[in-house]
């Protein structure tokens, strides 16, 4: 699935200003788009091997893939490993699936819980309206109200 340039950064979004943003998979020129934008750590949340890997890495783009099949949630290993990751981070981190909804959002939203004191339900409703079409299954959103109750166990 190609996008244009033009259509690519019409699907990035900056999610937390100059640190964590979504879109969906970068093709072509949509790297440099990303290195332009600044992103450092590009985090592939798709099955498939990242294309753009040679690309980006020759932009000063770290690639890092989560293996997460579509419309599925990540599990509690792989949303803590990527919530430690733009924690982390020295630069802005993408975040990017297929079309940069389900998967993409899922791990959006569980950020917002994370780091931004939201709920699980707070942080869908305020994903979706970020990123249109975030957060595609029950599975997904029931990830997110997971990931506020084992941080509220932590916190015990």
């Amino acid at each position: 699935m190609a996008f244009s340039r033009r259509s690519f950064s019409s699907r990035f979004s900056w999610f937390i200003e100059g640190k964590l943003a979504g879109m969906p998979w970068p093709e072509g020129d949509a790297v440099q788009f990303l290195a332009d934008q600044g992103i450092r750590v590009l985090v592939n949340l798709t099955t498939e091997p990242a294309s753009y890997q040679k690309v980006a890495e020759s932009l000063g783009i770290r690639c890092i893939t989560e293996d997460i099949p579509d419309f599925c949630p990540p599990s509690m290993e792989q949303i803590q490993k990527i919530m430690d990751l733009i924690d982390k981070s020295e630069g802005p981190v993408g975040i990017h699936c297929a079309m940069g909804c389900g998967r993409t959002g899922t791990i959006l939203a569980c950020y917002l819980v994370a780091s931004e004191g939201y709920t699980a339900d707070d942080a869908i409703v305020e994903t979706r309206k970020r990123r249109k079409g975030s957060i595609e299954t029950r599975r997904q959103e029931q990830a997110v109200k997971d990931y506020e109750e084992s941080l509220k166990k932590g916190r015990q």
